[in-house]
């Protein structure tokens, strides 16, 4: 939940901590710092501190239950900035998982390209590892772990199956963004003059 830096008030989200800036504290803003949970960011531009605000709220979303949980400083921007259409699903109302999964992992994209930090190039090696990790580290753990699972007769052959099922699923996703990714590098390498 977007909090103001400077009087720790909350807000439902970004354009309302904006207006905030605006009313409440209009002498000029030098850098906006992050002061939500321990976030230690501070930003320059009032747009990548946006953005930046963004991913909380894409992580506070996936995290959280559905119950929403609203926490305005006065009536009156309750009435005037809450907008419905803004509520993002999480995996409890999603309809499918692989969906939700793509959307995370999109999400998690976007946010490395946003951040002005980190540059391009090291976005392809974010990926490769996170590819890594996932397909050579979690996913055969947890494929050996049902495998032995069924071998001591803790889950049927049928239940098995399903595990296997659940790993393709997330595997798919992660091949597919770091096939993407480098589509992407490709396109953006080959379409740069100088």
């Amino acid at each position: 939940m977007p909090t103001c830096f400077l009087c720790k008030q909350h807000f439902v989200n970004s354009n309302i901590l904006f207006k905030h800036f605006d009313l409440y504290h209009p002498q000029s803003i030098d850098s906006y710092l992050c002061a939500e949970g321990n976030c230690l960011r501070s930003f320059s531009l009032k747009n990548s501190f946006r953005k930046h605000l963004l991913n909380h709220k894409t992580i506070e979303t996936i995290e959280t239950s559905s119950d929403i949980i609203i926490q305005p400083s006065t009536s009156q921007q309750l009435n005037e900035d809450i907008l419905l259409n803004s509520i993002t699903p999480t995996s409890d109302n999603v309809s499918n998982p692989t969906d939700f999964l793509n959307k995370s992992i999109s999400c998690f994209l976007a946010s490395l390209y946003a951040n002005p930090v980190m540059p391009r190039n090291a976005v392809q090696l974010v990926v490769d590892g996170i590819d890594k990790v996932i397909t050579q580290g979690i996913l055969p753990c947890i494929d050996y772990y049902a495998e032995q699972l069924l071998n001591h007769g803790e889950i049927s052959p049928k239940s098995f199956e399903a595990s296997k099922h659940i790993l393709k699923v997330i595997e798919n996703p992660v091949s597919i963004l770091k096939v993407n990714i480098k589509d992407l590098n490709i396109s953006v390498s080959n379409y740069v003059h100088i």
